[in-house]
């Protein structure tokens, strides 16, 4: 029985999509005749729970980062302990600012206190500060990098042997790796009869001038990756890809190979979705950053608080476990200000979830708010996008991204607003997009008000979502790329 071996070094525990795309992968290759073999991060510790075959044997994680020395995490805990306790006194002195404006005995007096601005610009400047200084871990240098991935990989198929018609799938794998695992094919013949399959998901960085002037430094350090690899790869049978098709075009713009564009396997079936009874569930996943929009909620519950909160109409589930790459500036206020809400208007999950957890609170889900930033995810795929059409949930999204891309054709979210009482929603609409963040809570009101509309269109359209988003075609269009029809 051939191996199906997924590499994936950001694994650490059993929580986020790193180990749910592996998992779903390695599902599909047993189902097509294959032994799953996984490989993750040294600091995963939930081996012996999968159901495969794990090593733990990389050191580093995709990004890289250098454990921060005892001052780093010393001045870190203080900054962190500062931006919290200003947080907190802020969002409550926010919090009584606001009720004491909404009783009438004060407005009578014509002398509420004025609103605290959000935030302050010293706090603002000291949190770019601390995000630019303390918030990050330094990265390892590029060369230690490389050497610590083909050290690594060497490590691993010292302990998997690699044979005709087995299969290696890295699903999550910069430049710096690449030139890594170039080196690995160096130093030996280990591997030479199987696949590799490596699959890009980050944008490329944008040049900072056009026309035929170099570009950047980060983008021709790239370039140049796939050029050395290019020549020095030799006959492997190495294939390109990445998940969506814009990032796919910006790739193959280095002309040295040929990309194609893979589905997203992490998928659950309408079928297996919960329908709630009570308010409308409006839920944020992923980790708290800023690149996911986590600092807009609290504005967003704020606007919908006195006719869709406060009335029973809708309830926020935010999962808010900070995130490790981003400064607690970035995170702190908009968490202390969620805080304020009671849990029948707002519910919090402060640490990392299970698969199960993090599935259980996607399928209990009414809507998907996804508020990413526009040119972050312009060209990136969304996993939990991915996960909630194949659901069956209607979503929010950024305007002119990858994420209202994969909505189907349908009148923009205005003009489904500007509807008389009454009339109909435009037929075909699983979703909504927005362009400035002001719109957001508009269109809320706009899916709950016709929900049942809704829920029934991202229905019918999880089944044509689901046909070429799933682990099955995804280990099919390796095998088809791989030369194995059947591996099995």
């Amino acid at each position: 029985m051939p191996n199906f071996v997924v590499i994936d070094h950001s694994i650490t525990d059993l929580g986020g999509h790193h180990y749910g795309y592996a998992a779903h992968v390695l599902r599909a290759a047993e189902r097509a005749g294959y032994q799953p073999v996984l490989a993750t991060n040294r600091k995963f510790a939930n081996s012996a729970e999968a159901p495969w075959p794990t090593l733990r044997v990389y050191e580093f994680d995709f990004w890289a980062e250098l454990e921060a020395g005892r001052l780093r995490r010393f001045l870190r805990s203080i900054a962190d302990r500062l931006f919290r306790t200003w947080a907190v006194f802020r969002s409550r002195r926010l919090y009584k600012t606001r009720n004491a404006t909404a009783d009438p005995a004060r407005r009578s007096r014509e002398e509420a206190p004025p609103e605290p601005k959000s935030p302050h610009k010293l706090v603002r400047l000291l949190a770019d500060i601390y995000r630019r200084t303390l918030g990050h871990n330094r990265s390892m240098p590029p060369q230690k990098m490389k050497e610590a991935f083909e050290r690594d990989t060497k490590i691993l198929f010292e302990e998997v042997e690699l044979g005709a018609g087995d299969v290696v799938f890295i699903p999550t794998i910069s430049h710096r790796d690449m030139l890594g695992l170039l080196e690995f094919f160096g130093n030996g013949s280990q591997g030479a009869d199987a696949s590799w399959h490596l699959l890009f998901r980050r944008n490329l960085p944008e040049s900072s001038v056009q026309g035929d002037v170099a570009p950047d430094s980060a983008l021709n350090e790239i370039r140049c990756a796939f050029e050395i690899f290019q020549r020095e790869a030799g006959s492997r049978r190495i294939y390109f890809y990445t998940d969506s098709d814009e990032l796919t075009e910006q790739y193959e713009q280095f002309g040295a190979f040929r990309f194609r564009t893979l589905p997203i396997p992490h998928t659950y079936a309408p079928q297996e979705r919960v329908v709630n009874e009570g308010p409308c569930r409006i839920t944020y996943l992923g980790d708290a950053r800023r690149e996911k929009g986590y600092h807009l909620l609290p504005e967003i519950v704020r606007n919908l608080k006195k006719d869709y909160l406060e009335t029973g109409k809708a309830r926020f589930v935010v999962q808010s476990n900070p995130n490790s790459r981003e400064g607690a500036g970035e995170t702190a206020i908009p968490r202390a200000e969620l805080d304020c809400f009671p849990s029948s208007m707002v519910v919090r999950y402060d640490e990392p979830l299970s698969t199960g957890g993090y599935k259980d609170l996607l399928l209990n889900s009414d809507i998907t708010l996804l508020p990413y930033d526009q040119t972050d995810y312009r060209a990136r795929s969304s996993g939990i996008l991915a996960e909630s059409l194949a659901a069956g949930i209607p979503v929010i999204v950024p305007a002119e991204t990858w994420l209202s891309r994969q909505l189907p054709p349908a009148p923009h979210a205005i003009d489904s607003l500007s509807r008389r009482p009454g009339e109909a929603v435009p037929l075909g609409v699983v979703g909504l997009a927005y362009h400035e963040a002001e719109e957001i809570p508009n269109l809320i009101r706009e899916i709950i008000d016709h929900y049942s509309h809704y829920r029934q269109t991202a229905t019918e359209f999880a089944a044509e979502w689901r046909r070429f988003h799933n682990a099955d075609r995804l280990v099919e269009e390796i095998q088809l790329d791989s030369g194995n029809a059947e591996a099995g």
